[in-house]
């Protein structure tokens, strides 16, 4: 079995260990290789978070990673007291992936869920109801950046998943993504920047777990926020992206000056990409 076939073979399993629907899902994502990519794909884990997406290529990712390969590996953590109450602070919600599956192991915690893409924001809010949240996570319309106000945001299509204020970052999706999906058509759609400071204090003044997944936004987030604001984080979860003029290390210097540390960090394939985890130590 070739490389490609294996890592197909073993996606196919995961869908099955962790979703109630995986014959459907499997079935739709097989239909896509063969160009078929429509209606909306519905990803139900066994754990009971519910998430529904279009079916593009574009979109459907992070319910997949999320809920089947556990990319923030989620699994791997325990809280001393899930019930207690943590407030989230969720930049780059997308559709509500993140916050959906880490309230299903917090049921104490409150969220708020950053997405600047005003065609996203309808899918994160009824992702939210479906799973029982509406009462417990806020939804904040805006980008983060290094400075409130407004800004182009470049994106592609509906809930894509590829939306920047980066303009160069977009145009390396466009021109990476050109053999293995559509032509992806760009467009620039004016939203509202907050710096990090202000989406603390739209969440209460408080964040104790962060989620930075903002195609390029993380540096604004951390680099220029103040000290104090990072001070009652204690749990960091980091998309970082390849971003001109900055890199990985000065978000971990940064965040090393706040106290929190670094506890794992996985690479992409794409150069300057990859996640990492970090946490305070008390």
């Amino acid at each position: 079995m070739n490389i490609a076939a294996r890592a197909k073979f073993d996606s196919s399993l995961k869908c099955r260990a962790e979703l109630r629907n995986w014959p459907a899902v499997l079935l739709r994502l097989g239909l896509s290789q063969f160009g078929w990519s429509q209606g909306v794909l519905t990803v139900s884990s066994r754990a009971g978070v519910t998430l529904r997406v279009p079916n593009r290529p574009l979109s459907r990712y992070p319910p997949i990673e999320v809920l089947v390969d556990d990319v923030y590996r989620l699994r791997d953590l325990s809280w001393d007291d899930p019930f207690a109450p943590r407030a989230v602070v969720d930049v780059g919600a997308h559709v509500g992936s993140f916050t959906c599956a880490l309230a299903e192991r917090l049921p104490g915690a409150s969220f708020t869920c950053v997405e600047p893409l005003p065609s996203t924001l309808a899918w994160l809010r009824a992702n939210l109801a479906r799973n029982g949240l509406a009462g417990k996570a806020a939804v904040v319309p805006a980008a983060v950046a290094a400075a409130d106000g407004e800004a182009e945001l470049w994106a592609s299509e509906d809930a894509c998943t590829e939306a920047s204020l980066e303009a160069e970052l977009w145009a390396s999706w466009h021109a990476s993504n050109k053999a293995s999906l559509p032509p992806i058509t760009g467009r620039k759609v004016e939203v509202r920047t907050m710096c990090f400071d202000s989406i603390v204090a739209a969440a209460g003044g408080r964040a104790d777990i962060v989620k930075l997944d903002c195609e390029g936004g993380e540096y604004a987030a951390v680099l220029t926020a103040s000290s104090g604001v990072w001070a009652t984080v204690e749990q960091l979860f980091l998309e970082y992206h390849p971003v001109a003029g900055h890199h990985f290390q000065e978000l971990h210097r940064r965040l090393s000056e706040f106290g929190l540390f670094l506890v794992w960090k996985r690479p992409s394939r794409r150069t300057g990409m990859g996640m990492a985890y970090f946490a305070r130590n008390r």
